[in-house]
C-alpha cells in the first residue's frame, strides 16, 4: 500500500530541503502546503536562489504543484544599474556553448531581463534563461525566444515521442497522451511525481520539429 504524504510531512520535506542547499538561504523564505500545493514566499539576495528554492521544493515527493511569490531584494549597497546587467548577460551568453551566436538579444528595465530571438532547441533556449537567472542584480527573466524547427510530420513526432517515453525511466508511458498538431505537442494523462512531469515535458522537447509543448499531465498521489 502506498503512504500518502501529509501536508505537513511535506512542508517538513521541503523546509529541510531549502535548509540542506546551500545555494539558498531560509531566513526569510515561508512555506506553506496545501493539498499537495507548495507555495513560497519571503525575499532572497538573488534571481538565482529564487529559482534554486524552487528547484528544490519540486524535487520533494508528494509535490504536485508549486507558487513561487519570493521576492528578490538584493542586499543595499548591492545593486547594479540596467546596463551593468544586460551587458553581464550578454557575456553569459556569448561564453555558452549552449546559446547559438549572435541569436538571443538582451533588454533589462529596472532589473528584470527580457530574452529575444531564436535557437533551434529548447535546451539551448533554457540554456540562455538559466544563464540570465544567475547574474547579480537580475529581478526576474521573461524568455521570448523562439524556437525554429524544420518541418516534420505529425505523425513522425508522436510516434518519436512515445518511442521516447518509453526508454525514459522515470516515466510510466502508458499513463501519457501523445497529441500533435502541426508543430505543437500537448500532453496529458497522469504521473506520481514532479520529476515524471518534467521528464515527460523534456522527453517531448527533445523531438525534431517541436516549437511547442503543452504539458497537462496532472501530478496524483
Amino acid at each position: 500500500m502506498t503512504n500518502l504524504k501529509s501536508d505537513l510531512q511535506i512542508q517538513n520535506d521541503v523546509r529541510d530541503e531549502l535548509m540542506w542547499d546551500p545555494e539558498v538561504n531560509i531566513a526569510d523564505i515561508g512555506i506553506t502546503v496545501k493539498d499537495g500545493l507548495v507555495t513560497l514566499r519571503g525575499a532572497v539576495e538573488m534571481y538565482g536562489e529564487k529559482w534554486a528554492a524552487e528547484r528544490d521544493a519540486l524535487r520533494i515527493a508528494g509535490v504536485r504543484m508549486l507558487t513561487n511569490d519570493l521576492t528578490v531584494t538584493p542586499i543595499k549597497g548591492n545593486r547594479h544599474t540596467d546596463a551593468d546587467i544586460a551587458h553581464h548577460v550578454a557575456d553569459a551568453l556569448l561564453f555558452d556553448w549552449s546559446v547559438p551566436s549572435n541569436r538571443v538579444q538582451v533588454t533589462v528595465n529596472d532589473g528584470w531581463v527580457t530574452l529575444k530571438g531564436t535557437t533551434d532547441w529548447y535546451y539551448q533556449r533554457n540554456a540562455a534563461e538559466t544563464d540570465a537567472r544567475r547574474v547579480l542584480g537580475v529581478r526576474g527573466v521573461d524568455n521570448d525566444v523562439m524556437i525554429v524547427q524544420p518541418q516534420v510530420s505529425a505523425s513522425e513526432i508522436e510516434a518519436g515521442i512515445k518511442k521516447a517515453l518509453v526508454r525514459t525511466a522515470e516515466v510510466d508511458a502508458e499513463t501519457i497522451t501523445v497529441a500533435v498538431s502541426g508543430a505543437h505537442v500537448t500532453l496529458s494523462g497522469t504521473v506520481h511525481s514532479w520529476a515524471e512531469f518534467d521528464a515527460a515535458r523534456n522527453a517531448a522537447w527533445r523531438a525534431k520539429g517541436v516549437t511547442n509543448v503543452n504539458n497537462s499531465i496532472v501530478i496524483q498521489a
